[in-house]
């Protein structure tokens, strides 16, 4: 009895490497419809009031600011306002993010516990 490795047989080998194409074409499809999703996740946060509205664009990006003329009359918390509503709007994109990805990339506790360990504070 002789102890040389056994070739790997070849119809086995591609089917292997077939399969393995399979799996990383249906990822970057799985991949490319997340972030479809995430570009067309448009976000709008609004002051308490209703005065002030910021909206992101799929990105995470500010897209829009608005102001009502009304706002305008309280100046001086106009600038802290939008930057709060800045931040709102982006801890929101950050969440709609990772709630997308999780339905696209399904129930992988691993992938799970790193959404939560990333994932903006969210204020009281």
């Amino acid at each position: 009895m002789t102890d040389q490795p056994q070739r790997p047989n070849p119809n086995e080998m591609m089917a292997r490497l077939e399969a393995m194409q399979r799996q990383a074409e249906e990822t970057l499809r799985r991949y490319e419809g997340m972030q479809e999703q995430i570009s067309a996740a448009n976000i709008e946060v609004f002051s308490e009031d209703g005065l002030v509205c910021v909206k992101l664009d799929g990105n995470g990006g500010v897209a829009e600011i608005k102001i009502d003329e009304y706002a305008m009359r309280k100046r001086q918390s106009l600038a802290p306002t939008i930057i709060e509503l800045v931040r709102l709007a982006r801890i929101a994109h950050a969440e709609k993010s990772a709630e997308i990805a999780r339905q696209f990339l399904g129930a992988d506790p691993a992938l799970a516990a790193l959404l939560d360990r990333i994932a903006p504070e969210r204020p009281n």
